[in-house]
């Protein structure tokens, strides 16, 4: 079930962190590089060497992992709950919740998460030889040490095993029942080695990555503990609805599906009249607060279930508890209400698959827009070199809680380009290094987003590009081309006019076409003379050489470039960034083939609300050769 439920994964690509841990192994840093310092889990990097060396960038192949995983877990939940309850109706229950759950959309289909995965399994494994450590009356060595080196390999999978000795001293009171003092300190003796593990993890990720790591600023707020640890932690199990995919109507009916589940299971519990199985109720619980115990300080899960892969571990007690109560309720036979529970127990499992199937659906779509922004860079003809950058313009974050980009545009970038060309995702907040130009071209592709035919969806599609380079850069375009030149280095406009709202236009010798306003802030229009149109099909580029003093308070200058034909209509329009660092750099603005662009064509640049001034020292327009 866990296999089949989750099949649609397997056609989703790849997303988010995905790339940067795809890098790592696929640059020889299968271990570690101090450069991660965010956290230190060298067991699932491992694991994504593995996938490297078998499946390459093909990406079903690491879903296949990541769904063999979950399977693993799933039988794991079904063997400690058999033990726990001695009941096969509950193990089959939990196992089946388990591996139903629509919790697990996120980590199962974002490869990223799994280090939960694996987490979980070392969790799991431990608890099973733990639990059969302290059930027995002769204390077995075997399952000790099995149960420590589990904990110790959970610890180098993720963080979040770390509260397991809480549970385990849970277990050794329920099982053991320690009485006297020489009892408790055999106890804690017992857990010490456990402890110690922790201390070895610790010190080991500070060697490592010079740090403890972790989330910082607006990802951690304290205030986020006293949420998680109640209904953050509840109702996100409880109902596991993605309610940007879902829709509203979808949304509230599941809703109402779920809630009449759980009062139908609370009827039939307290028609039952008969006493809870204690021991293995509480050690649920404990699964679901020791599981999430890390993560407390963390932003919590959302409404579109982005951040429930901290919830993987918690939601293996959730599962284990609610089968415990079904089998309750039906190992007592409560005659009044039979067709009452399996009623209940069979809308809480469609609604589980419906759950994940509404779920899945944005992850899908992120990976389609990943993928279309890979396909946009290969395909686009840039004459990308060793040392080039690319800054990405209109990329979203993501889609409907589905991690898009995140972290993992540069990764991406050089796992499908060069590995020493990097990316970057250029939002408001991300200042453009020109210094770049000393090692190569700095590229800018920016992207809109096209609504698809069913309406919901979207595409990604490239429709302007710009370049950035110093003025002896060589032309990286390849020819044949024909081109217009102007040197504005002699004094002459050669027909360009400049419209300034304050200042005025001056050639200064030597330097070329001076635009400035006294440090005043200004509007300038640049209209060009007539040029030539490129042949149908063909598109052409604005070359532009131009100095612009440094202004520490305004590092960049927003400019516009538009496109006119012979009679005024306005063709294209796209904004761009000139740098305002006191340096010369040469810039290419390509023009994609438009419609209607024949003949002879204008073309306008637009500056807004600059105070710096500009030596314009070269114009060319270049178009290509049919």
């Amino acid at each position: 079930m866990a296999c089949l439920v989750f099949l649609p994964a397997l056609a989703a690509a790849f997303s988010g962190e995905d790339f940067v841990f795809i890098n790592f192994v696929a640059s020889g840093n299968a271990f570690y590089k101090t450069s991660q310092a965010l956290f230190y889990r060298p067991l699932p990097n491992l694991f994504w060497q593995l996938d490297y060396s078998l499946w390459g960038l093909h990406a079903p192949g690491y879903h296949l992992t990541n769904l063999l995983l979950h399977a693993f877990n799933s039988l794991l939940v079904y063997l400690l709950a058999r033990r726990l309850s001695g009941s096969m109706v509950s193990a089959l229950l939990a196992a089946t919740l388990f591996a139903l759950q629509p919790i697990h959309v996120e980590p199962m289909v974002w490869l990223a998460g799994r280090p939960d995965l694996l987490a979980t399994a070392a969790f799991l494994l431990c608890l099973l030889v733990m639990l059969s450590y302290y059930r027995r009356e002769s204390r077995n060595a075997g399952s000790y040490i099995a149960g420590l080196a589990c904990f110790t390999l959970g610890l180098f999978c993720k963080e979040s095993v770390i509260g397991l000795p809480a549970l385990l001293l849970l277990l050794a009171v329920l099982y053991r029942k320690p009485r006297t003092a020489k009892s408790w300190l055999a106890l804690g003796l017992e857990l010490l080695p456990f402890l110690l593990a922790i201390a070895f993890f610790v010190a080991v990720r500070l060697a490592a990555i010079g740090t403890l790591g972790g989330y910082q600023g607006s990802d951690q707020n304290f205030l986020y503990v006293f949420w998680n640890a109640s209904l953050g932690l509840w109702l996100p199990l409880l109902f596991p609805l993605h309610t940007g995919s879902a829709g509203p109507l979808l949304s509230l009916g599941l809703g109402f599906a779920l809630l009449l589940v759980y009062a139908g299971l609370m009827l039939s519990i307290w028609r039952s009249r008969s006493g809870l199985p204690g021991r293995p109720l509480l050690i649920a619980l404990g699964m679901m607060w020791t599981g999430i115990l890390p993560a407390l300080a963390i932003a919590p899960v959302s409404p579109d279930l982005e951040q429930s892969r901290i919830l993987y571990l918690p939601s293996a007690g959730f599962c284990l508890l609610v089968a415990l109560l079904f089998s309750r309720i039906f190992s007592t036979g409560v005659k009044a209400y039979p067709k009452l529970n399996t009623l209940t127990l069979t809308i809480l499992l469609v609604c589980y698959v419906v759950g994940i199937l509404v779920a899945i659906q944005p992850w899908l779509q992120a990976g389609k827009i990943t993928s279309q922004t890979l396909a946009a860079l290969t395909t686009s003809g840039l004459p990308l070199k060793a040392g080039d950058t690319i800054y990405y313009e209109g990329l979203p974050d993501n889609y409907k809680g589905a991690f898009i980009w995140r972290n993992g545009i540069d990764p991406a970038t050089r796992l499908y380009t060069n590995p020493s060309i990097s990316g970057f995702n250029h939002t408001d907040d991300v200042i453009v290094d020109y210094p770049r130009t000393d090692q190569g071209n700095i590229w800018f592709l920016r992207f809109a987003q096209k609504p698809g035919q069913d309406g919901n969806d979207y595409n990604l599609v490239p429709v302007f590009s710009y370049n950035v380079a110093n003025p002896g850069a060589e032309n990286p375009l390849p020819l044949p081309v024909t081109r217009e030149d102007w040197n504005l280095a002699d004094c002459g406009k050669n027909a360009w006019q400049w419209e300034m709202t304050v200042g005025k236009a001056e050639c200064e010798s030597g330097k070329g076409v001076q635009s400035g306003s006294g440090w005043q802030k200004t509007d300038l229009a640049l209209n060009s003379p007539a040029l030539t149109a490129p042949v149908p099909g063909k598109g052409a580029y604005l070359e532009l050489t131009l100095y612009i003093d440094y202004d520490f308070q305004q590092p960049r200058t927003l400019s516009e470039l538009s496109l006119t034909d012979a009679q005024g209509h306005e063709l294209f329009r796209q904004p761009l960034d000139l740098a305002a660092d006191g340096k010369n750099h040469l810039y290419r603005l390509f023009i994609p083939p438009l419609v209607g662009m024949q003949g002879q064509v204008q073309v306008h640049l637009n500056l807004n609300r600059y105070r710096s001034n500009i030596f314009w020292q070269k114009i060319a327009w270049v178009i290509e050769l049919g």
